[in-house]
């Protein structure tokens, strides 16, 4: 059975934001700044590890319907790790990024 393609697209978006972390985490001169991104790195990385023990879960179109709110969600996690001073909305961001991620793992969970 073929890797299911949305759980790949996700797993893929993840992996993207942790290595955007990652050089920001190294480009960070602020204690408090690198604090807030290595907490949520943290989260990020336990979304890879619970995605990549998925990858080979049935298809589903529900699973599927999941797809469109994390990749928007992608986006607004991309820009505001470019404009990390603000804490807050960086962490509100990734948190709403997460929860939609954290829906399709719930699901995949389920199908699998």
């Amino acid at each position: 059975m073929p890797a299911n393609p949305t759980l790949q697209a996700i797993h893929s978006m993840l992996l993207k934001q942790v290595s955007a972390l990652s050089q920001q985490l190294d480009d960070t001169t602020d204690a408090a700044a690198a604090q807030i991104i290595t907490t949520e790195m943290q989260e990020l990385v336990h979304r890879v590890s619970i995605t990549q023990n998925l990858l080979f879960t049935a298809a589903s179109s529900d699973l599927d319907s999941k797809l469109g709110p994390i990749q928007t969600a992608n986006i607004s996690l991309t820009a505001s790790i470019t404009s990390i001073g603000n804490g807050a909305k960086f962490i509100e961001v990734t948190t709403q990024f997460l929860g939609f991620v954290d829906t399709a793992i719930d699901l995949a969970k389920k199908i699998a």
